[in-house]
């Protein structure tokens, strides 16, 4: 059976425990809709992965969309970031860019009562470039 692997663009600052939690929510909500098998694969594993084979940090943040697995297929079917009210960083920014040009599938979740939300990320706008942290804002359409 062939896995769904997905990339979770979670913040830098999360701690390894609100990394793992959100990810098996992501895989539990998408797993229960779909027949693949699926793969979260946090932001944070696969940077220690694949960082030095990039060279920097910008060639990590491009590998995430533009890698292929030994069959020539893209690596990751889609990206998933969580909902923060204060905005994504300068990396996920650049990885959700470089998504929305290739047309990789970009979602924001939020888990509300327990459910999963999904909204289908539609653009991404600049705040503040200087805020590496914070800057950027998605343009969203909710989807559930």
């Amino acid at each position: 059976m062939q896995s769904e692997r997905i990339f979770f663009a979670h913040p830098k600052g999360w701690d390894d425990e609100r990394i793992n939690d959100f990810a098996n929510a992501i895989h539990v909500s998408i797993e229960n809709e779909t027949t693949h098998d699926v793969l979260v694969v946090p932001g944070r594993d696969d940077f220690n992965q694949n960082i030095a084979s990039e060279g920097n940090y910008n060639g990590w943040c491009r590998s995430i969309i533009r890698r292929t697995d030994q069959r020539g297929d893209r690596f990751y079917g889609i990206i998933v970031v969580p909902k923060t009210v204060e905005g994504i960083g300068k990396a996920t920014a650049a990885i959700i860019t470089d998504a929305l040009e290739q047309r990789v599938p970009v979602v924001e979740a939020d888990v509300v009562d327990g459910e999963m939300c999904i909204a289908a990320v539609t653009g991404i706008e600049t705040v503040d470039d200087e805020n590496y942290i914070s800057g950027w804002k998605l343009t969203t359409q909710v989807v559930q």
